[in-house]
């Protein structure tokens, strides 16, 4: 990953943390909560809007890029059937 990159993952995470209120550790740690796994597939969704690699975002998350391909693929999906989600996406796209 270059530094731009690192970058862009730090900016998005940072506006990630503070807009649902969560704890980077938790984001990139292995709880399976559903705030930590709402705010992973929204990171994952926006990081590859900014064509970072599966690999790179995987990376970043602690996480196989085979989660983070599901992560994006769900995104979604979830959208438009979770409210919860839906509100949260908002949250983070709006800021």
């Amino acid at each position: 990953m270059n530094a731009a990159t690192h970058k862009i993952a730090q900016l998005l995470m940072n506006n990630l943390c503070k807009c649902l209120d969560i704890k980077e550790f938790t984001v990139c740690g292995k709880s399976r909560e559903r705030d930590a796994v709402v705010a992973r597939t929204i990171f994952s969704y926006q990081a590859r809007q900014w064509e970072m690699t599966y690999v790179d975002i995987g990376r970043i998350l602690n996480r196989h890029h085979a989660s983070v391909i599901k992560y994006v693929i769900s995104y979604d999906d979830k959208y438009h059937f979770d409210k919860y989600f839906q509100r949260s996406a908002d949250a983070v796209m709006n800021h």
